[in-house]
């Protein structure tokens, strides 16, 4: 039995998701097959098998995964398709979780204040202003020391 997990189709690829099964549950698969269409961050490629036997899909097409996550498993034929595992199990039963009669309410912080005005310090003495002629003349013209 051997695990297809998803691959990393690019540098920058972080997770994938399965567009479309070229090749179905239970199918015999071939070293070299065309498995699956995978969407990364940048384009859409085919994922080839890098082993033989017969296809049991874990990942449903739509699904987004990690890089290294279980997608699907090759097993020899004949053989009864894999238990899943405890954390596939945890992934496919719904918790019974109980919603709380009211909901949690955050307690009101402080009021967000306005940022300060930036301060102004003057440095220097006050003698001429380094300016090109073009501000001194827009200068001129707003009124503007």
């Amino acid at each position: 039995m051997s695990e297809v997990v998803m691959p990393r189709l690019s540098d920058s690829m972080e997770e994938g998701t399965i567009l479309k099964w070229l090749k179905a549950d239970g199918d015999e698969v071939k070293r070299g097959d065309e498995l699956a269409e995978i969407e990364t961050d940048k384009a859409t490629m085919t994922y080839e098998s890098d082993a033989g036997g017969v296809l049991s899909i874990v990942a449903q097409e739509g699904e987004t995964h990690p890089i290294g996550t279980v997608i699907a498993r090759l097993g020899e034929a004949g053989e009864a398709p894999p238990a899943a595992t405890e954390e596939e199990a945890e992934e496919e039963e719904p918790a019974n979780e109980v919603a709380p009669d009211e909901p949690e309410r955050a307690e009101p912080g402080p009021e967000p204040r306005e940022p300060a005005p930036e301060r102004v310090r003057a440095t220097g003495d006050n003698r001429r202003i380094r300016a090109s002629p073009v501000a001194r003349r827009v200068a001129h013209e707003q009124g503007v020391d």
